[in-house]
């Protein structure tokens, strides 16, 4: 009689789609860096909100200040707003690498079948603040002793005041600088990380950055837009009135300032 052939050998285990190879210190060193981002930005915010408040009022209090303020306000306030979001985003990417860093180091200690202890701590990152109310672009403007005297003679001349319409305009294209070189320097620390190591939640990762930083509605792309469009209707305000005869002009006929609002949203 012949013997019964032997059982077939259980089917090895799948293993990932993703052949992994993974530094596990180098998840933790960018998700410290994303930590620093998130600090960066908040240092960001509240420069632009600090230098805001020292230029109240800088439009004026007169009609094309108001028309100028009914677009600026909301915009900034979108701005405020996009900046409490990023904040929080860049600290939940932080916090998420920090946790990855110390899964794949107990992955590999689990493979080797000890665990050599000192594992990644995790981080915890600042809590950001509700955004604040904008600062208020109308006020007195400009109060020099000839402005003042040349409103009483000309009821039209524009209370504005144009060098601080510059520097609203220099504050905001500072912020979107200074957004877009932390967002710069963040993909530059993911590139480091995806050349070094192979692994599904890299793809994941890099898909979700892609969503957030890199298309034209993201949060890290819409940010800066939005800045350099107020910083640019900042200018155009400032310039309507620097010359002149463009501040002798309005003494009969007010001009429109729709060309002027900053049509803005942070997606």
């Amino acid at each position: 009689m012949t013997a019964p052939p032997p059982p077939l050998a259980p089917a090895p285990e799948p293993g990932p789609a993703t052949p992994v190879d993974v530094r596990p210190e180098d998840y933790y060193r960018v998700a410290q860096e994303f930590r620093d981002g998130q600090n960066a930005v908040m240092q960001t915010y509240r420069t632009l909100d600090n230098r805001l408040r020292e230029l109240t009022g800088a439009a004026g209090h007169d009609e094309p200040a108001q028309k100028f303020d009914a677009s600026y306000t909301p915009a900034v306030r979108a701005i405020f707003s996009g900046f409490v979001r990023l904040h929080e985003l860049l600290g939940g990417i932080a916090r998420g690498l920090a946790e990855s860093a110390e899964n794949h180091r107990r992955a590999d200690a689990e493979s080797a079948g000890s665990d050599p202890g000192g594992g990644f701590p995790p981080l915890w990152p600042d809590t950001c603040p509700a955004a604040a109310e904008p600062p208020a672009v109308l006020g007195d403007g400009d109060t020099n002793l000839l402005a003042t005297i040349s409103d009483w003679v000309v009821p039209y001349y524009p209370s504005g005041d144009v060098a601080r319409m510059h520097e609203l305009a220099a504050a905001f294209a500072a912020t979107r600088d200074g957004v877009q070189a932390i967002a710069d320097d963040l993909h530059a620390q993911l590139l480091s990380l995806a050349a070094n190591n192979v692994a599904e939640d890299l793809d994941a990762l890099e898909e979700f950055w892609q969503r957030v930083a890199v298309k034209d509605s993201a949060l890290l792309t819409s940010l800066p837009a939005a800045c350099a469009a107020v910083a640019n209707s900042c200018g155009d305000y400032a310039s309507r009135w620097s010359t002149p005869a463009t501040r002798s002009a309005t003494s009969s006929k007010k001009p429109a300032l729709n060309s002027l609002r900053p049509p803005v949203s942070v997606s």
